[in-house]
């Protein structure tokens, strides 16, 4: 709801700060919506909730290092490590040898899994592009311009918490009396 000032009877233009809060209520809402959405796919496709938020991954950029995958999704190398195999024992993902660092391998979504995903959210994507249909051509680029400037900022804001939190862990850990450089 806008806090617009009404003049004469009529609503003014909301002001930016207004503006502002709207759009940050609506991007968490529609990433509580994402991630809500992205659960049940994942409960349909027979994965829990860290399998689905990788084969959401997979299937938007194709191919990670494990590492990266780690990195991604926030978690360990041991835990990536058994999250792929778990999912390459069912058929999810592959493991290829990277092309460029023999040293490194490559996961990707299987076909298999690419084709069941695609089945299961080609509503979700009919319903998306009906949408954007309606979006003019004006409204579209602003958003082609605003959203991964949005997403980029959020994973930017993600990394300095994973900054933050390693330099408090680095001060944590810090003598408490000086040593002999003091």
């Amino acid at each position: 709801m806008s806090t617009a000032v009404r003049t004469n009877g009529h609503a003014a233009a909301p002001r930016p700060a207004d503006d502002a809060a709207a759009f940050r209520r609506l991007m968490v809402c529609r990433g509580e919506a994402a991630e809500r959405h992205r659960v049940l796919a994942g409960r349909a496709l027979g994965l829990d909730r860290t399998e689905a938020a990788a084969m959401a991954l997979l299937s938007t950029v194709r191919a990670l290092t494990p590492g990266a995958l780690a990195n991604r999704l926030v978690l360990s190398s041991p835990a990536v490590s058994s999250l792929v195999a778990r999912l390459e024992d069912r058929g999810a993902v592959e493991r290829h040898g990277h092309p460029y660092d023999r040293r490194s391998v490559l996961v990707s979504a299987s076909a298999t899994h690419l084709e069941a995903a695609g089945a299961l959210y080609a509503p979700l994507v009919a319903d998306l592009d009906w949408l954007i249909e309606r979006l003019s051509p004006v409204t579209r680029t602003e958003a082609l311009d605003f959203l991964p400037e949005a997403t980029a900022l959020l994973h930017r804001r993600g990394d300095a918490l994973v900054a933050d939190a390693v330099r408090s862990e680095l001060l944590a850990a810090a003598p408490l009396a000086p040593g002999p450089w003091a």
